[in-house]
């Protein structure tokens, strides 16, 4: 029992007083008495409100008004959010930066309990295309021509792109490990320089499936996308011949160039493009 404190009534009277002005670790360390005893007597006053021989002694009101004395910030909170919501950079913001500029009292693990609670979570962005104002312009008018379009009538469409290949993969997320597992072989992501090289292919696809896939060697320009047209496009789709079939590729130079404009006129082929990049 604390000096001058000879019951253990006498000590429930003094944690409870000590809580308008201390912290529970406070008091602890104040009557030397371990944290969880402090604790204990504390929730169960803010729980019950009395002490145990049934005397109110006021102790609600004192408990009401100390445990857990800092109290929510509802203005601070919503000064927090709306500054995460209106900055166009917020992907970049980290917890330390948005308490120096807002200047605010609290600690980092706060603010982003602050932005959880709201069901903002710091997470990596995703890589998207950039879109200029005439991209979104352009697929806002695709969406509004084709709105109309039922399920059958998109079967009858073949999209067709290229992609690069990489042999090696250097972007990875996050893996779950153990402290020890730092440089277990199923934890550690393997780099090369220069990207480990790769290989750069043109393919398409429809409703009855995948097509040829091209092998593109250097660099494409129209005269050789062209050529891909003639020798894996229109052997995979004779429906193109009859116009039955409608070939779809994006607004790449290359794609809307005279060169391929006029082959498809000749062709007889529907080409319609969509603006991505």
């Amino acid at each position: 029992m604390p000096k001058g404190i000879n019951t253990e009534e006498e000590l429930k009277l003094e944690i409870i007083e000590k809580l308008r002005s201390c912290s529970l670790r406070q008091i602890a360390k104040d009557l030397d008495i371990p944290f969880s005893t402090v604790q204990r007597i504390a929730c169960k006053y803010k729980s019950n409100h009395s002490i145990q021989d049934g005397r109110s002694a006021n102790i609600g009101k004192i408990i009401e008004a100390t445990i857990g004395r800092k109290k929510v910030n509802s203005r601070r909170n919503r000064r927090i959010i709306r500054y995460v919501k209106g900055t166009a950079s917020r992907g970049r913001l980290t917890c330390r930066q948005i308490k120096a500029n807002l200047r605010l009292d609290i600690g980092c693990s706060a603010i982003r309990k602050i932005l959880n609670k709201q069901g903002y979570f710091n997470k990596k962005p995703v890589k998207k295309p950039l879109l200029l104002p005439r991209h979104l312009r352009a697929r806002l008018e695709f969406c509004k021509d084709h709105e109309s379009w039922t399920s059958n009538d998109w079967r009858s469409v073949i999209f067709s792109d290229e992609s690069k290949i990489q042999l090696v993969n250097n972007s990875y997320g996050y893996v779950w490990r153990k402290a020890n597992e730092k440089l277990h072989p199923d934890c550690v992501a393997p780099t090369v320089k220069f990207g480990g090289g790769g290989i750069n292919v043109w393919g398409s696809i429809s409703f009855r499936g995948g097509g040829n896939l091209a092998i593109i060697n250097g660099n494409l320009n129209a005269v050789g996308y062209k050529k891909i047209l003639i020798d894996y496009l229109l052997p995979t789709y004779p429906g193109l011949s009859d116009a039955s079939e409608i070939f779809m590729h994006d607004n790449d130079p290359k794609h809307q160039s005279k060169e391929v404009k006029k082959f498809s006129f000749k062709q007889k082929h529907w080409c319609f493009g969509m603006a991505i990049e």
